[in-house]
């Protein structure tokens, strides 16, 4: 049987009541009788299941839902109006969750005690203080109270057709004042369990401020827990409409989107928060966990890429935009974050971080190939090839034809080289680098002590020099010709006479 037609049931059980047993037939009387019976199984089916979705599966979401199901059916069941004040984190929600239970029953104690611990600023609420007063008096007056016709007149008024103002604007004096007038108004409000007039002073506020985010947090929430479903989206929407920059309004808008079970809008709505500039950093870890929780990866790095674009530099975010980049493939990109993570001016364990995911990709030294002499030699060996291939060129590709200048050549060669490698690349050779008074660098992840700068650059302005002096050992040769060219008429002096080659060059 659809809740529709439960619903329905319960509205004409609703209309056959005493009064009008003269206007209905007894069979009218007999199907309502039926309608109310059937309803009220329904209820209890409700409320069953959402107390097992709160002790077995510690779903709040789903439980919240089935509760207020079942208060629909059956809005008198105190203990489904006590469990409700589980489903929600907000003490306001709570207290008027507990309020709804005491309108029911004045002297039942749990929720009396529930709610003395929720509001401790009063012994008991004032309302019920005398246990022969019927449930009735929790009630507000008539007087006092607006109704649903008066609290659409007042959200009406905080539209109003000059710019609006906002969190972004300065207050006066007079306004200031009158923000924090209202606001302790409705506090003794909630103090007197007259939860109507405390929406009316939020709402007071709001046409004041339209986003101010106490006042439109709890008005909102207060009008849709009692039911004012549209009026609570118009207080946001004005909010909105004034292009409001204040997470807590998205945050309102976000839980209502939920509590009415839409899931789409709620992703808007947290998307949208992502990108604003006052939203925090827990705000964004939130958001990103939720999407994640859910398995929407395509969300949560959204969510970062806004946070990025409001906090370029933020670290933090860079690197979890990284190892979410990474872990679904897009490699290169996550390469880049950790770059730009790793490049910021300061010192923190987070540049350090992102230090130690870029080595996952990018080849290291280890301290052991650091201290290697060998790892050195090798590139002196290949230095020294290309100066002995070069003295191998000069000589007329004949090694026989090496004078002492050539091999004085390569041997400075080997020297230099290995004073430019020690300088530039292998700074941390043992024991050199220990016996040269190296000091274990502090912003480097090593354990082993590497050459002064100072060092290392008298040492490579000296591998620098004998480099050029072994090139010019060994290409000699090549040198002279490049300096002093022969010329074609000095051919003969070549040649001998009675060379016929000679002769004929001549």
């Amino acid at each position: 049987m659809t809740l529709v037609r439960t619903v329905a049931r319960v509205r004409f059980a609703e209309r056959c009541d005493t009064s009008a047993e003269a206007s209905f037939p007894a069979g009218y009387q007999y199907l309502a009788a039926i309608a109310k019976a059937n309803s009220a199984m329904d209820a209890q089916q409700l409320f069953r299941e959402g107390v097992i979705a709160i002790r077995e599966h510690q779903d709040y979401t789903r439980a919240r839902q089935l509760l207020k199901q079942s208060l629909e059916l059956e809005p008198r069941n105190i203990q489904a109006w006590l469990w409700l004040t589980r489903t929600v984190n907000d003490p306001s929600q709570k207290l008027a969750f507990v309020q709804r239970a005491l309108q029911i029953d004045a002297n039942h104690s749990e929720a009396r005690k529930l709610y003395q611990r929720l509001n401790g600023q009063v012994a008991q609420p004032p309302s019920v203080s005398n246990p022969s007063h019927s449930s009735s008096q929790l009630q507000p007056s008539p007087e006092s109270t607006p109704g649903i016709a008066g609290f659409r007149e007042m959200i009406a008024a905080t539209r109003i057709d000059a710019a609006p103002q906002t969190t972004k604007s300065e207050l006066s004096l007079a306004e200031k004042h009158q923000v924090q007038q209202h606001l302790g108004q409705a506090d003794l409000a909630i103090q007197a369990g007259n939860l109507p007039d405390a929406i009316a002073q939020w709402l007071e506020v709001l046409s004041i401020q339209v986003d101010h985010p106490e006042a439109i947090k709890k008005a909102a929430i207060n009008l849709w827990n009692r039911g004012y479903e549209d009026e609570a989206r118009a207080i946001l929407q004005n909010a909105f409409d004034a292009k409001t920059t204040s997470p807590v309004v998205y945050q309102t808008a976000i839980q209502l989107a939920e509590d009415a079970d839409n899931p789409r809008e709620a992703t808007r709505l947290r998307l949208r928060l992502a990108r604003l500039p006052d939203t925090d950093q827990a705000t964004i870890d939130y958001l990103v966990a939720h999407f994640l929780q859910l398995k929407q990866p395509k969300y949560a790095m959204r969510v970062l890429e806004y946070a990025r674009q409001a906090s370029p530099d933020n670290q933090r975010y860079l690197i979890r935009l990284g190892d979410l980049k990474q872990e679904f493939g897009s490699q290169d990109e996550a390469i880049s974050l950790y770059e730009q993570a790793a490049q910021t001016s300061r010192r923190s364990q987070l540049r350090r971080a992102a230090e130690e995911r870029l080595h996952d990709f990018v080849p290291t030294l280890s301290d052991r190939e650091r201290t290697s002499v060998l790892l050195a030699l090798r590139e002196v060996i290949g230095i020294s090839i290309i100066y002995l291939a070069l003295a191998f060129q000069d000589v007329g590709l004949d090694f026989g034809n090496m004078n002492p200048v050539h091999w004085a050549g390569i041997g400075l060669a080997v020297i230099g080289s290995y004073l430019f490698v020690t300088a530039t690349s292998s700074p941390q050779q043992l024991p050199l680098a220990r016996w040269l008074g190296g000091n274990v660098p502090e912003d480097q992840d090593t354990h082993v002590p590497i050459l002064s700068v100072e060092t290392r650059v008298m040492m490579g302005i000296l591998g620098i020099s004998l480099l050029i002096a072994a090139f010019i050992f060994v290409f000699g040769n090549a040198l002279e010709l490049l300096i002093d060219p022969v010329r074609p008429d000095d051919l003969y002096e070549i040649f001998e006479l009675d060379d016929p080659q000679a002769e004929s060059l001549r």
